[in-house]
């Protein structure tokens, strides 16, 4: 979300309305950064990726008129990639760390957002959750992830069956975080 820093009460006003019209059926979790921060191009890796999406045609809820969003080029997203991944990493052993039901969502998306990240390191610019991980299943030395589709990992969370297919996203979480451990010590 693209606002001056003094709209954030009209901002978590409108987060509890979305909250409340979804029902738990989805987390929100906007990221929000202020025109200028844009214009001097203080962008965090995830701002890059956004703003590359808004590129490439994505929707965008909401556009101040005249504001000029920065260009990102294929290379800069590559390298924010590059700056993303360690993150990522670390957030994904710590859920992993801690998993059970509650954290199936969060680790199932960290699963797939680290097997893109490490795509694009590759150049290779997968998207969907299933396409992405079908793909990185393929990288050299990686056993493939056997890993629910997210029709069955949303089914399971919205039906209360989250321990169903907990245990294939942490064997798959395992496997990656192995396979990225060796390809570090190499």
């Amino acid at each position: 979300m693209i606002a001056e820093h003094e709209a954030i009460g009209r901002v978590h006003e409108a987060l509890e309305q979305y909250r409340t019209a979804l029902g738990g059926a989805a987390s929100l979790g906007p990221t929000l950064v202020t025109p200028g921060e844009l214009t001097a191009r203080r962008l965090t890796p995830r701002l890059a990726f956004v703003l590359h999406q808004l590129q490439q045609g994505s929707p965008v809820l909401h556009a101040a008129p005249g504001l000029e969003l920065p260009k990102i080029s294929r290379g800069e997203l590559a390298f924010a990639a590059v700056r993303e991944l360690p993150q990522v990493i670390l957030t994904m052993r710590r859920l992993r760390a801690d998993a059970g039901p509650t954290a199936l969502r969060q680790l199932y998306k960290h699963l797939v957002l680290a097997c893109r990240l490490l795509l694009r390191e590759h150049n290779q610019w997968e998207s969907g959750p299933d396409r992405i991980l079908a793909v990185a299943s393929r990288m050299p030395g990686l056993t493939a992830l056997s890993v629910p589709s997210l029709a069955e990992i949303s089914s399971a969370w919205r039906d209360g069956e989250a321990e169903l297919v907990l245990k294939p996203v942490t064997v798959a979480v395992d496997q990656l975080l192995t396979w990225y451990a060796a390809q570090l010590a190499a």
